[in-house]
């Protein structure tokens, strides 16, 4: 939504007001959330695909004679951060003399895995003689904390072609912070594989089912199709993901897991499984800098499960011919029906004759209308279409040699897998697979 030609009072004490308001949730193959009141942190890029750009900050002008104000904000809350934001402006014209200041702020708040902010303030005034400056002032202070607090920025005075800058950096403080308990992550993984809810039963695509299936009264079991296939998809962690932590915990014991082969009844006849993707936010799982939670994807595609199952059975021999016995019966009218009567009747609807009613429904307003002509090119069946992240692959920067690293499966199959696997290599960039071919 944006704001239109919205104003408070009367001249000359007239508040001109604007901006713009976003709030967008998507689910599906990519999921995102943004809330923007007025826009987003400056240093903020992970903004979902849609929205319009740029998204306007909520103001207030106001213009007297000779002074004039203007006040912008912003609010927004991600999946990875809450952000604030405001500046103000002054401008004050003198004939040929001109004082500007201005005075704002930038705001974001980390909440995982410990509360963090990091806050930047900065400001500056001038005086100008019919466009040249005469002097001036400005200044930049930037806090970070808790815990570890760190205070950088400068302060800068200039007076016509003297200039003077003093920078400060000043650090203080401990991380050290009480950390929630170790989470062992494979006995996780084991409660979430024994729960029933995270499996499901598909029946076999085509063919004849040759069984049907009967709800257990009260029963809590699944009921699998013998010549179905199985599928399991957890929402606990990332497969194929190195892991760093678990949300703000550590991690004991195994931190990389996946899902090579499934098998139904006998584990010595596995059989090669789907993998079946979720999205997870990344930063519940690896350490993120503060670029890195600005810069990134709020969710990305991960395997969470897999689908398993086997087409290749046969069935047993048709059961013997039993004898059945049936009756043949013929439904013909009653020999007092009416019949002639109702085809003398059906045979003129209003006074038209029944071929003529025909053409017209055929040529008429109704059946040339433009919900008709939109029916006529629906399909037969509604058929969802999904678009997935593309397949991608390694590439020299300078000359685009292709896939100096090699990408395993699951790495191509998940750009956020590709990025952590490049990450000590110099001169290798993530490309879509298809830019080699």
């Amino acid at each position: 939504s944006r704001l239109r030609d919205s104003y408070f009072g009367k001249k000359p004490l007239k508040i001109d007001f604007a901006g713009m308001m976003v709030v967008q949730a998507v689910f599906g193959d990519r999921p995102s959330f943004v809330l923007a009141n007025g826009g987003f942190h400056p240093q903020f890029t992970d903004i979902p695909a849609g929205l319009p750009s740029p998204i306007d900050r909520v103001s207030a002008a106001i213009s007297i004679n000779i002074v004039k104000l203007k006040i912008e904000a912003y609010y927004a809350i991600t999946p990875a951060s809450v952000q604030a934001g405001a500046n103000a402006h002054l401008k004050v014209q003198l004939g040929p003399v001109e004082v500007e200041a201005r005075l704002g702020f930038d705001a974001i708040v980390y909440l995982v895995p410990v509360t963090r902010f990091d806050v930047k303030i900065h400001g500056s005034a001038s005086i100008k003689f019919k466009g040249h400056r005469l002097a001036g002032i400005g200044f930049e202070f930037r806090l970070e904390g808790p815990g570890q607090w760190r205070a950088r920025g400068f302060g800068k005075f200039s007076i016509l072609l003297w200039d003077v800058e003093v920078p400060f950096d000043e650090s203080w403080g401990s991380t050290v912070e009480a950390a929630p308990p170790a989470q062992n992550a494979a006995a996780l993984l084991a409660t979430e594989i024994s729960s029933a809810g995270n499996w499901a039963a598909q029946l076999p695509l085509g063919g004849e089912p040759l069984i049907n299936l009967a709800k257990i009264s009260g029963g809590a079991a699944l009921l699998a199709h013998p010549l179905g296939t199985l599928q399991f998809t957890q929402r606990l962690l990332p497969f194929d993901l190195q892991l760093q932590k678990l949300g703000p915990a550590p991690i004991t014991g195994a931190n990389q897991f996946g899902v090579a082969s499934g098998f139904i009844g006998d584990p010595a006849r596995s059989q090669p499984v789907t993998p079946l993707p979720q999205h997870f936010a990344v930063g519940e799982y690896r350490h993120l800098t503060d670029a890195q939670k600005l810069t990134s994807p709020g969710f990305q595609s991960f395997t969470a499960g897999a689908q398993f199952g086997s087409t290749a059975y046969t069935a047993g021999p048709a059961a013997p011919d039993q004898g059945m016995e049936y009756e043949t019966l013929y439904l013909e009218p009653e020999p007092d029906f009416p019949h002639s009567r109702l085809v003398r009747s059906m045979d003129r609807i209003a006074g038209l004759s029944l071929n003529a009613a025909g053409r017209m429904a055929m040529q008429g307003a109704a059946a040339r209308s433009l919900q008709r002509a939109n029916d006529r090119l629906k399909p037969a069946t509604a058929t969802r279409i999904s678009v997935g992240d593309a397949p991608v692959a390694t590439a020299t920067i300078t000359t685009m040699a292709s896939n100096p690293v090699v990408l395993t499966p699951a790495q191509q199959a998940a750009p956020a897998l590709a990025r952590f696997a490049i990450a000590q290599a110099d001169g290798v960039q993530i490309v879509e697979a298809f830019e080699l071919a």
